[in-house]
């Protein structure tokens, strides 16, 4: 299965779209959308979607040949740039990624946040966009005088941008050497995520002092830039195993919003996220920058994914990782199922109850002389334990719709009026049909909860009651 294709396109293949709002929010597809969410949940890491993850990984792995050209593909790489891979885990709650996108009907029991998924092999991942975002957030990010990045404002700055600075700086100076100032930090900074050459800029801007002075400020604004090949390259994260048994990678949560009354009426939004325990493999291409290796880099990138997250909802606690080692020494054992097993659907045969128990309200009727006798106890005796009261009866808007025929009576009951709209939510057979009165006096006659007969005189090409005629 893959995920992209079924979270986007057959999760909601066989629910009904074009339903009412009323009958959508009731939950008419609720049923259908429990078992959609609990294939998402029953998703493995298989060997062969394992193999396929593991294909794209090779193929950046490749831009650590050795060899200026790959004789296979054509492809030149720099021996400048080092494949380093980071093998992180999720922690509880999980991860979120892709969220904005939209994956709502408003309809009861479908999970109501996107994801992003990989295009090739379905799996989820976190864009390479998304980590060098993180990342670059830890930074400083000095203020650029008169626009131009070679001259950072580096004194009068607020203390949380000192103290990104001074956590870069322990982070990347050499353990043997002087600590980084805040302008090599910031040299760095621009190196990393901009690719700008400092030296190559200064010394162009050295070159081009005889220009006339009517072009100083073109001057000044003179940049030069790494090539490709010697850039770093932040590659997308993909998921590479899951302390799982099973091998699970997905399962449900919730958000609560209570809206205007913090204490009452929470309703609760389904979505679907990354479990904890999953393992992604985060990917650099990365290059030395001045006096700090690709190494350093990759030990420095691994220190701040660990202690700010990726991903969304980070403030909350999402997207919070530690390395395997640590994962596997708080948890030796494989974990256990997450999640709820298949839902009981109306469609899905219950299993029985114990005879005895089926049994039990007719020997106790065969063995009631008086027919009230739980309510007139006998004097000496034990009172009878009262029977259960019946189960109550099954939600109306459950299942697939009623599909009706022309010139046929039909009974129900009135589940829900709409004066505006001057309709009916006439209950039939247990499913919901929206009448809609043209006449508002006949409208006006009716009440929830009145038992009403009616005849269909035109369908909709959908077998749905277009035109009807009420039986007295």
């Amino acid at each position: 299965m893959n995920l992209k294709k079924y979270y986007y396109q057959d999760y909601y293949q066989g629910q009904d779209i074009d339903l009412h709002y009323e009958a959508m929010k009731a939950g008419v597809n609720k049923g259908k959308f429990e078992q959609a969410n609990f294939n998402l949940y029953e998703f493995a890491l298989t060997k062969r979607r394992g193999d396929l993850c593991a294909a794209k990984l090779n193929l950046a792995q490749a831009a650590n040949k050795s060899s200026a050209t790959d004789t296979t593909t054509g492809l030149a790489w720099s021996t400048a740039q080092q494949w380093l891979p980071l093998e992180l885990v999720t922690t509880y709650p999980g991860l979120l990624a892709g969220i904005g996108y939209k994956h709502e009907t408003k309809s009861e029991g479908e999970l109501k946040l996107g994801f992003f998924f990989d295009h090739t092999t379905g799996l989820p991942i976190v864009p390479g966009s998304s980590i060098k975002g993180a990342l670059r957030s830890v930074f400083p990010q000095f203020e650029w005088i008169a626009g131009d990045p070679l001259r950072p404002k580096l004194d009068g700055n607020d203390d949380l941008c000192n103290a990104k600075a001074e956590f870069i700086a322990d982070l990347l100076s050499p353990k043997d050497g002087p600590k980084l100032s805040y302008l090599d930090v910031h040299r760095l900074e621009l190196a990393i995520f901009e690719g700008l050459d400092w030296e190559k800029t200064q010394l162009a801007r050295q070159n081009r002092f005889s220009v006339p002075q009517d072009e100083a400020e073109a001057q000044e604004m003179l940049l030069e830039y790494l090539p490709m090949t010697q850039r770093d390259i932040f590659l997308d994260a993909y998921v590479s195993g899951s302390f799982y048994q099973e091998q699970y990678i997905l399962g449900p949560d919730a958000l609560t919003p209570h809206g205007d009354a913090p204490l009452q009426n929470p309703i609760p939004l389904p979505f679907l996220k990354i479990l904890p325990g999953v393992k992604f493999q985060f990917q650099f291409l990365l290059s030395a920058s001045g006096n700090v290796t690709a190494q350093q880099k990759q030990t420095a990138f691994q220190e701040i994914l660990t202690t700010i997250g990726v991903g969304a909802k980070t403030n909350v606690g999402y997207g919070q990782l530690i390395t395997v080692e640590e994962f596997a020494r708080q948890y030796p054992t494989p974990l256990a199922r997450p999640f709820s097993s298949r839902p009981a659907l109306e469609d899905t045969p219950r299993p029985a109850r114990d005879r005895r128990q089926q049994d039990r309200p007719q020997m106790r009727e065969r063995q009631s002389p008086h027919p009230n006798r739980d309510q007139v106890p006998t004097q000496g005796t034990a009172r009878p334990a009262q029977e259960a009261p019946p189960p109550p009866p099954p939600p109306p808007d459950r299942g697939a719709l009623q599909q009706f025929e022309k010139d046929k009576e039909y009974k129900g009951k009135i589940y829900k009026l709409d004066s505006k709209k001057s309709t009916i939510r006439f209950i039939v057979t247990g499913n919901a049909e929206v009448l809609k009165f043209s006449d508002k006096t006949n409208f006006s006659r009716y009440k929830e909860g009145d038992l009403i007969r009616i005849i269909v005189t035109e369908l909709e090409p959908n077998a749905q009651i277009k035109s009807f005629k009420i039986l007295e």
